[in-house]
């Protein structure tokens, strides 16, 4: 021992001088004993260090640490006062230089408070670790399953032989460690059973196999549950579930097994099922107590003791589900209660509390198991085909119809409140077996709630909803206003909820007294009371019946929340002797007690109308309409007064302008009444349109266009000149001009279709009625219009011809920019034109008889220079030339010389001036412009000298 210690001490010693050795991490992280507020993770490093822990609720931030100082490879830190239902991520240290080790898939989630109704996600397996093809298909297909749901494993259960052949620690590194690390250990608790190959590699009296050191469960009740002292059994809880660990293969005190039901094992767990309030419990342990084939419950005595003596005592307590492995295959039992001896005196109608196959999937016989507090038995599933998958295919054991030795498979479950879904899900991702089970459902409820109360109705369980209003939503709200009752189903027609919900008492609205006479028009106070029910969450309508009392057309006259009404009587309610008022709520349910009979007179009410326009002088009428009880006494605007039973009332009336007759009072025996309408009598005037006949009209013509006007108007109006079509109708006029006056300046438009027999006339702009008297009929000349055109290119001394083209009324008058001027008759027309340089010709105008027109176009002559004559006044040299012209001019000269150089387009490009005073030499740089061939122009006495000028 002296020597391992010092060979240690050399390790620790030989690391302190190598600070930057790497650590390695030999196993893990791994999750164990995950309650609600404390984890314990776990590790193996290569050489002995330290513990610590860093986490915290981001990745990227993990502010707080958990450290154990003792140096070892087995590290193992449990982290307390964590937050429930919480996602933490965290780092372990893995080496002597301090480096910690995380990642995002370094992460766990604590378990939600007791009792919670969240979802649960369970995945089990049983004698998975054999390092098969199978064991990582199976893992490979529930991988895919979450990745599918995007859903996070909650807690994952082991149910033995977790390891092959003798559940070493080597083996468990190769055949659990290697296989599920990456994929599930860093960030899923886990809970296990021993099987009997955990115990191969030691005593089955002893907890000194591998399974014991490499796994830590709750001994002392962290997790929930009576505490066991001991790691071979235990349980914990996790949101409304209960979960049981149970040993079914070890030995305590040399003598007990799962079996004997005096044993410490059974006497614990007697105790922790009677201290469970939790409504789902779910045990689990590794020798199935009904299997056939790989195994045989029959024949292998420790499976019949845990049938005989077991199975019982799960049932007493109401276990939900028991998991086991053991047989290497699937079995899958219906909910099962009373049946300790062998397989075959199992019996359907004794055995079991449900024929269905719990599938709940719309099939025949389908429906979901129903647990409501009653002895409704154990389900028993065999899952060991999660590695191991070599049972043999024999006959089932008629407690379990559910059997597959075919496929590997492990065991999905999800809980849900009140509800539990399994599934088998195979080695190839199909899920061959499921059930579903459901407590406390199937409900019959009686309410009495207050009239106006908000009642919410909840089914008893999680799934689809089918409502007897047609709802589909999970719970159904609403105010109760009637007795009534709701049916709520499921969409596979399985369970059903019955609500009944009634009123305490009926509730009812009294209207108060009125006076017995009212008159319309009359303003008054109606008290009500209402009882049975909060008054103030509802709104009031105050309804008055007909005449004789009837409230099937009822009158609302007004609303409020609470008493009493103030309203006035309207206007126009008829005369009656049996009036009645009564006050509804906006709810069903009340009942309601009207008012007692009373009269009501109508106030009068008169309408005046009419008045058509006429000419001044004529007569109109108008029309006075009444209601309430005659006669009536009304007066007009004018003054007039009468009293009359006729109705209508027709009033003749003869203004002589523009007149508007209003009412101005009108009366009854109930006094003085309504009034409402006007009568307006328009005058209408005559405007005539005076156009000389020596008019000469032309597109664009700008003219004074007198009018006279027979009348008058109310108001000061505009007037517009409105011209004809060439047919003389005004169906679609254009406007030609306004004023305020006469005359109207008017202007012929340009879009008009020449000669026709047009006509004018003259109108109010303001939306006032005016009678026209248009002008004598005329037609429209066309202003000319003229274009030139003709671009060509002339020798030097050639004529060019220049094409003008005219529209419009003959003869046409132009003048071309050249000044020139002429007047002819045709409507196209050509001019010769002997331009010296490049010359864009265009026209400065056109006119005729309309006056000036428009003009448009132009032609560009571009004359050419090819050669030129010499003349010897003026020498010029060199000729050709690169970069400069000397000029020499023979002979007096008495006048200043003005020069210029085009080039071959005609372009001026230089120019200058020689001045009588100045020598009669100078020179011309040409250095700027390029290649080619130039005219060189000069004014000299009374003639032009050009000179043909070659730059090279």
């Amino acid at each position: 021992m002296a020597i391992f210690r010092n060979l240690f001490l050399v390790c620790v010693l030989l690391s302190s001088f190598y600070p930057s050795m790497a650590q390695k991490i030999l196993r893990g992280p791994y999750l164990h004993s995950g309650t609600a507020t404390s984890i314990i993770v776990r590790w193996r490093t290569e050489v002995a260090t330290s513990s610590k822990v860093l986490f915290g609720t981001t990745s990227t931030q993990k502010d707080k640490e958990a450290v154990d100082a003792t140096v070892t490879t087995e590290h193992q830190v449990k982290i307390a006062g964590l937050i429930p239902n919480t996602v933490y991520f965290y780092g372990i240290n893995a080496g002597i230089n301090g480096e910690i080790i995380t990642g995002n898939d370094y992460y766990f989630k604590t378990a939600p408070p007791k009792e919670s109704t969240q979802k649960v996600r369970i995945w089990a397996m049983g004698d998975m670790g054999d390092g098969s093809p199978n064991q990582k298909s199976v893992r490979d297909a529930y991988l895919q399953s979450i990745k599918n749901d995007n859903r996070q494993t909650d807690v994952l259960l082991l149910l033995g032989d977790n390891a092959y052949a003798i559940g070493t620690d080597e083996e468990y590194q190769n055949n659990f460690f290697n296989i599920y690390q990456d994929h599930f250990l860093k960030n899923n608790v886990l809970w296990s059973v021993p099987g009997n190959h955990e115990y191969y590699s030691g005593a089955q009296n002893k907890r000194e196999v591998a399974y014991f050191q490499l796994f830590s469960f709750p001994q002392n009740g962290e997790g929930g549950g009576v505490p066991s002292g001991t790691e071979m059994y235990y349980s914990f809880d996790y949101a409304n579930v209960h979960f049981v660990a149970l040993d079914s293969y070890g030995i305590e005190q040399d003598r007990y097994r799962l079996s004997d039901t005096l044993g410490p094992q059974v006497e614990w767990l007697k105790k922790d099922l009677a201290a469970n309030r939790l409504p789902w419990t779910i045990v689990m342990f590794h020798h199935p107590p009904y299997t056939k084939n790989s195994h045989d419950s029959d024949a292998e005595q420790e499976l019949s003791l845990i049938r005989e003596n077991l199975t019982p005592i799960l049932e007493r307590y109401k276990v939900d589900l028991v998991l086991s492995g053991h047989s290497h295959l699937y079995e899958r039992s219906r909910p099962m209660r009373g049946h300790t001896g062998k397989s075959d005196s199992f019996r359907d109608n004794v055995h079991l509390s449900s024929l269905s196959s719990g599938r709940y999937d719309g099939f025949s016989n389908s429906c979901a198991y129903i647990k409501n507090g009653q002895n409704e038995g154990v389900i028993y599933v065999v899952a060991g085909s999660s590695g191991q998958n070599n049972g043999y295919n024999g006959v089932a054991h008629p407690a379990m119809p559910y059997k597959n030795a075919t496929n590997g498979g492990s065991v999905v479950i999800e809980v849900e409140d009140n509800r539990l879904d399994f599934e088998w899900l195979c080695n190839d991702r199909i899920v061959r077996d499921q059930f579903t089970i459901f407590k406390n459902v199937n409900k019959s409820t009686n309410l009495k709630a207050k009239h106006g109360d908000l009642v919410r109705l909840n089914p008893s369980w999680k799934g689809s909803y089918l409502w007897s209003n047609g709802s589909r939503q999970a719970s159904l709200s609403f105010t109760l206003t009637n007795d009534t009752t709701f049916i709520v189903r499921d969409s596979l027609g399985c369970l059903q909820d019955v609500f009944k919900v009634q009123l305490t008492e009926k509730p009812v609205i009294k209207t108060g007294k009125t006076t017995e006479m009212v008159c319309a028009g009359d303003k008054l106070t109606i008290p009500f009371t209402v009882t049975n029910t909060e008054a103030s969450k509802w709104r009031y309508s105050l309804q008055l019946s007909d005449k004789q009392g009837d409230f099937t057309d009822a009158i609302v006259l007004a609303n409020a929340t609470n008493s009493p009404f103030n309203l006035t009587i309207a206007n126009n309610i008829l005369t009656g002797n049996a009036y009645r008022f009564r006050v509804v709520a906006d709810v069903q349910g009340i009942e309601f007690v009207a008012s007692e009979p009373f009269v009501i007179h109508e106030k009068p009410k008169a309408i005046l109308s009419g008045g058509n326009p006429i000419e001044a002088g004529k007569t109109t009428q108008l029309t006075l309409t009444f209601s309430g009880s005659p006669p009536w006494t009304y007066r007009l605007s004018d003054n007039s007064i009468a009293t009359t039973f006729l109705n209508p009332l027709m009033v003749p009336v003869s203004p002589l302008k523009n007149t508007t007759y209003e009412l101005t009072s009108i009366r009854n025996s109930c006094g003085e009444g309504i009034i409402s309408g006007s009568a307006q009598v328009i005058v209408i005037p005559k405007i005539v349109t005076n156009l000389s006949v020596s008019q000469v009209l032309c597109n664009e013509t700008t003219f004074d266009l007198p009018f006279s006007m027979i009348g008058e108007f109310d108001t000061k109006v505009n007037f517009e000149a409105q011209l004809s079509d060439n047919q003389g109708s005004f169906g679609n006029p254009k406007t030609i001009g306004s004023a305020v006056q006469s005359p109207i300046k008017a202007m012929i438009p340009n879009d008009i279709v020449f000669g026709g027999n047009y006509q004018i006339r003259v109108l109010p702009t303001q939306n006032v009625s005016a009678v026209a008297t248009p002008s004598m009929g005329f037609n429209i000349k066309q202003r000319a219009r003229a274009m030139i055109s003709g671009d060509t290119i002339i020798q030097f001394g050639e004529q060019a011809s220049l094409k003008l083209k005219f529209e419009g009324q003959s003869p046409y008058t132009y003048t071309l920019s050249d000044n020139s001027t002429q007047t002819v008759a045709t409507a196209s027309y050509q001019i010769l034109v002997k331009p010296e340089l490049l010359t864009t010709y265009s026209l400065l105008s056109v006119s005729n008889v309309c006056g000036n027109g428009t003009i448009s176009g132009s032609a560009r002559v571009n004359v050419i220079i090819t050669g030129i004559e010499e003349e010897k006044a003026i020498n010029v040299f060199p000729n050709p030339t690169h970069d400069k012209l000397n000029i020499e001019i023979k002979g007096t000269r008495t006048q200043t010389l003005e020069w210029d150089m085009i080039d071959a387009t005609g372009r001026k490009v230089k120019k200058g001036v020689l001045r009588k005073n100045q020598p009669n030499y100078f020179e011309v740089e040409l250095a700027d412009l390029p290649a080619g061939v130039y005219v060189l122009r000069m004014g000299l006495v009374d003639k032009t000298i050009t000179r043909k000028i070659v730059k090279h």
